[in-house]
């Protein structure tokens, strides 16, 4: 149903009827941050696929290559993710 409704991001790799569904999306209790509906509505803004958010978030920030943008999501910094999708990084 989240899914569906796109409040969470889901892709189903080639040859598969399997959904994945990525962890950057859902906190310590499994539920979804609250974040996730910022970064979902950006990019959907941006025309941007489920699998193109998810290679986004895996994607190391800065030049050091320290934290992924999933990390900076889990930290509680959507507005860093949702930047990246406006510039279209």
């Amino acid at each position: 149903m989240r899914r569906r409704a796109g409040e969470v991001v889901a892709t189903r790799p080639p040859g598969s009827s399997d959904w994945l569904y990525p962890g950057w999306q859902l906190d310590d209790r499994g539920e979804v941050r609250p974040e996730v509906a910022r970064v979902l509505e950006a990019a959907r803004e941006a025309g941007m696929t489920p699998r193109d958010v998810d290679e986004l978030l895996r994607r190391r920030v800065g030049l050091a290559g320290g934290q992924t943008f999933a990390g900076l999501l889990a930290a509680g910094n959507a507005e860093a993710v949702v930047a990246a999708i406006r510039r279209g990084s």
